[in-house]
Parts: C-alpha cells; sequence; structure tokens
C-alpha cells in the first residue's frame, strides 16, 4: 500500500470515528485521572441503603458515612458467584456490597462490577 493511500485509510477512519456515536460514548464512560490517563479502580465495601434504577445511582454505607456510585450501563452484578440484573439491585437492601470503582477528576465515581453478598450471610 502506498504512503498516499495509507494516509487516506487513516483519515477516513478518523472522520469515521468522530461521526459515529458509539466509539463518543465509550470515551465519555472512560473514567479519565488527571493529565489525561485512565483512572484507576479501587474496591469499596459497604451495606447497600438505596439505588434508583432511572438515574443509575447505587448508595453504600459503611462506618465513615453514606457514599453513591454512578452504575455505568455495561456494569454487571454478581450474587455470589450467579449474575443476577443490574435493575434489581434495589430488591437487596442490607446486602453487603463489594464494587470496583473508577473516580473522574471532577469526583464522580463510576462503577463496572457490583457483588452482593446477602446480610445474612455476611461475617
Amino acid at each position: 500500500m502506498g504512503e498516499r493511500c495509507r494516509w487516506a485509510v487513516v483519515g477516513a477512519l478518523a472522520l469515521l470515528s468522530l461521526c459515529c456515536e458509539g466509539p463518543r460514548q465509550a470515551r465519555e464512560a472512560t473514567p479519565v485521572a488527571a493529565g489525561g490517563r485512565r483512572a484507576e479502580y479501587r474496591s469499596f465495601t459497604g451495606t447497600l441503603v438505596g439505588y434508583d434504577a432511572r438515574a443509575r445511582v447505587l448508595t453504600l454505607r459503611a462506618a465513615d458515612g453514606v457514599t453513591s456510585y454512578w452504575v455505568a450501563e455495561d456494569a454487571r452484578a454478581w450474587l455470589g458467584s450467579s449474575r443476577t440484573p443490574v435493575a434489581q439491585l434495589g430488591s437487596h437492601l442490607g446486602a453487603e456490597v463489594t464494587l470496583a470503582f473508577a473516580e473522574t477528576e471532577d469526583g464522580v465515581r463510576t462503577t463496572h462490577t457490583v457483588r452482593l453478598r446477602e446480610a445474612s450471610h455476611a461475617r
């Protein structure tokens, strides 16, 4: 492939990525830390005190207070070793929750993984 053709392909791909909603949504959903780096994921464990399915906001309580997390559209929830629908997180109030999250520069915490353990099985 000639140099001119190679640059034409690169330009076409760049234009295509600007025109498509999918890639832009993926970039917006990826938390970014200071300096444009991808944010590092951390974990948190607390008690589920609320889930607003419409806003996709999960609220957990721990010894140091209440914290909210935005649940990403592609998030997965697990009850033990079985997947459970994210929309049904609110039916597990009182469960112990461990999640992996990233925090953006403006303080928005986003999770893609939510693990539940029912209160009767908690230590």
